[in-house]
Formats: structure tokens, C-alpha cells, sequence
């Protein structure tokens, strides 16, 4: 086995090796240049340890809390962020290139890629809970197996709980990002160019902001649900695709904001002979957008209206940061203010009874607070602070004045 044990500095100039063979092990330490960062060929002192003379290392150098790797590697180090130090390329990039086997861990490409377009097989593979998996460009095999209707190649797939993909690339492969765990986040994503561009299987995952573009080989959708119930759709932009949306077994879906240029075909139940049937119950859409949809006999799909207050605004195939300001300065209950956001929505405090007010304010997007008011009066937007009153107001209370 060999590993590193401690560098100094971020890019450090030595780094201590253990050898373990036949249940011994001894430790080699040795200078590394910058340049020798990949892969070195390490010479063992003093007539070798136990039978070994040298060997090849794949170098993996640290600092703090922060590892660099140049290869494929198993990231098992809790809590660590991991940094990819290179662009990876053909047949170096194996199966599950990067597999994440320890939770907490966040594993950042800088923007670098990590590319085999006849990889069967994940590019990025996360096996773990409370993962991150950001900025990385990557691509895996595109290939369609007509014999199982499927293809194997995937850019990353989840298989955890409670991961966070977010602003990756995923071009040209069959299944571009695979989610088969529980509550995940997968948000401002490009995916294009691949059979199938966003999957998910499990439940309670939020799907948010992507661009879903030109996936359209073989069996072409933007977006899927196959077998995961109370997932969440909010302002994903799709178009190229035969279908924007399928979803199958796919119970409670929430679709919100969500801008589609094709189709979108909801299974029945049961959605051919010989299927048992599938739950497509309750999926709701909230001002959303598409060329036709097919809803299948058993679905129950509804669609209302409302506003859209997202964290970006989409112009042309960038989704824009949304700024917002609130006029009576945030959470300020005996002021009425408006909430608007730079793209124009904006929404306005109001009082839903006599005692509550509704408080709007500003977070990542325009949010709603309920405020009961303490004098059990809410007028026009705001929280009248009772101190005195006027006879109008003392006979709408049932009270008498000064008191």
C-alpha cells in the first residue's frame, strides 16, 4: 500500500511514503518537484525493504485540510476537501475515476476536466452522505446497447444522501447525472449533448437551476423521474430534447418555474400490458412552460398559477443572479414594504386576517413570514403598535379607549 503521510505547504517539497508488504512496513521519504507531482518512480534505500527495491507512486499531496489529486483515487478522508490538481483524459480515467467513500467530503476540479468517451462506466462516483461534487467538466461513453435499452456511460452519479452537484459540466455521455439517493442537490448544472440529462431515483431531491441542452441521442429527455416520489423541479431550462420531462412512478413531483421547450409525457397506470402500474398521483406544475404535454390515463397532474421568484433569471442559456430589495429594509412588521427582485417580480406585505400579517422579505429569493401582531391589529401591510386610539378604532376592538 502506499499513501503519502504529510507535506508541508500547499504544494509541498518532500513527502513520506509507508510501504506495506507481507504484514511489515517501512516509510521512505523523498523530494518531489513541482514537476514530479503526477508520478515518480520512488528508489528504496539501503538495498531495498523487505524484497522492494522501487516502485511507481501515484502522488496525492496535502496541506491541512485541503488534498490535491493528479489521478484517480478514492477520496476516504472525512471532512477533507479535495482538489483536482490536473485534467484527466482517456484511458487513465477508469471506472468510478473519482469515488467518494467517506462522508463530508467536498471534491472540487477547479474547472478541469475529466474525460474517456468510451468509458462504460461513472466518471465520478459518490457512495457517500454529505458530499459535494462542484465545478468538474466531464464526459463518459455515449453508446446505446439496443439489447437492453440502456447505455452504461455516466458523467456522476449519486447513490447517497444528501449530496450537493453543482455548477459541473456534463457533455456528450448517455446518462449525464445519475441520482439514485435521498435529498440531494443538483443545481446550475450544464448538461448537454448526452441520451438522457438529469436522472433521478430516489426522493426528496431538489433539481434547480440547470441547463438541459441538446440531450438528444438515442432516448432523449432532458429531465427524469423513473421510481422516486416528492422531488422537487424549480426554473431548470430545457430544450433539444424529444422530451423536456418523463416521469415515471414518480408520486408528488413539484415542478415550479420550470422552462421547457418540448414535451412533457407523464405515464399512467399501468403504462403498458403486463406493468402492474405506476403512482404518477398529485404532481403539481406552478407557471411553467412547454410545447405539449402527454398525461397518461390514472396521472393526476395539475397545473396553477403563481409567481416565480427564483434565485437567477435565465437569459439565453445563462441563468443570471437575481438581486432583491426590500423597501422597508427586511423584517419590519409596522412598516408595509415591497420585495422586489432585479428581474421585477416583487411582492408586497399584507395583512391575511385582522391579527396576522404576512411580512414579506429578501433572501435568496422574496420569502414570507407569518407575524402575528403583538396589539392584535394589522392594517394595510403593517402592525399598528397600539398605544392610543381613536373611537372607530376602539369600537372595531371592542374596547374602550386608553386601554
Amino acid at each position: 500500500m502506499l499513501q503519502y503521510l504529510t507535506g508541508t505547504g500547499e504544494q509541498p517539497t518532500y513527502a513520506q511514503f509507508v510501504i506495506t508488504t507481507q504484514n511489515k512496513t517501512c516509510y521512505v521519504t523523498q523530494s518531489i518537484s513541482i514537476s514530479e507531482l503526477e508520478t515518480k518512480t520512488l528508489t528504496i534505500p539501503n538495498g531495498g525493504c523487505y524484497g522492494i527495491t522501487d516502485v511507481d507512486v501515484q502522488v496525492v499531496y496535502s496541506s491541512g485540510n485541503v488534498i490535491y489529486v493528479n489521478n484517480c483515487s478514492d477520496l476516504t478522508e472525512s471532512g477533507k476537501i479535495y482538489y483536482l490538481n490536473r485534467d484527466l483524459s482517456g484511458a487513465e480515467v477508469t471506472a468510478n475515476c473519482i469515488n467518494i467513500k467517506a462522508s463530508n467530503i467536498v471534491f472540487d476540479c477547479q474547472g478541469r476536466s475529466i474525460k474517456n468517451s468510451v468509458l462504460e462506466n461513472a466518471v465520478i462516483y459518490s457512495q457517500a452522505n454529505y458530499a459535494t461534487i462542484r465545478n468538474c467538466d466531464v464526459q463518459a461513453s455515449s453508446q446505446y446497447f439496443s439489447s437492453s435499452n440502456n447505455g452504461k456511460g455516466k458523467g456522476i452519479s449519486v447513490v447517497a444522501n444528501n449530496n450537493v452537484v453543482e455548477n459541473n459540466k456534463v457533455t456528450n455521455t448517455f446518462l449525464g447525472i445519475a441520482i439514485g439517493g435521498n435529498s440531494n442537490l443538483i443545481q446550475n448544472n450544464w448538461v448537454e449533448g448526452n441520451a438522457k440529462g438529469i436522472h433521478l431515483g430516489g426522493q426528496y431531491n431538489v433539481v434547480k437551476n440547470n441547463l438541459l441542452k441538446d440531450n438528444n441521442k438515442h432516448q432523449s429527455w432532458g429531465l427524469g423521474v423513473w421510481n422516486g416520489y416528492y422531488n422537487q423541479f424549480i426554473n431548470n431550462k430545457v430544450y433539444g430534447s424529444s422530451y423536456s420531462l418523463v416521469l415515471y412512478n414518480a408520486a408528488n413531483a413539484r415542478l415550479k418555474c420550470e422552462k421547457y421547450s418540448n414535451s412533457l409525457y407523464i405515464y399512467g397506470v399501468p403504462w403498458y400490458s403486463g406493468v402492474t402500474g405506476t403512482s404518477n398521483d398529485n404532481i403539481t406544475a406552478v407557471n411553467i412552460t412547454y410545447s405539449s404535454k402527454y398525461i397518461g390515463s390514472g396521472a393526476s397532474f395539475t397545473e396553477l398559477s403563481g409567481s416565480c421568484s427564483a434565485h437567477c433569471v435565465w437569459n439565453g442559456d445563462v441563468c443570471v443572479p437575481t438581486t432583491c430589495i426590500d423597501s422597508d429594509g427586511g423584517l419590519n412588521y409596522y412598516l408595509k414594504g415591497t420585495a422586489t427582485l432585479s428581474n421585477g417580480t416583487s411582492a408586497t406585505d399584507y395583512c391575511p386576517s385582522f391579527t396576522v400579517l404576512a411580512e414579506r422579505y429578501c433572501s435568496s429569493e422574496i420569502s414570507t413570514q407569518s407575524y402575528t401582531c403583538p396589539s392584535g391589529n394589522c392594517t394595510n401591510g403593517a402592525c399598528v403598535n397600539q398605544t392610543t386610539c381613536t373611537p372607530k378604532t376602539c369600537s372595531q376592538l371592542g374596547k374602550s379607549c386608553g386601554t
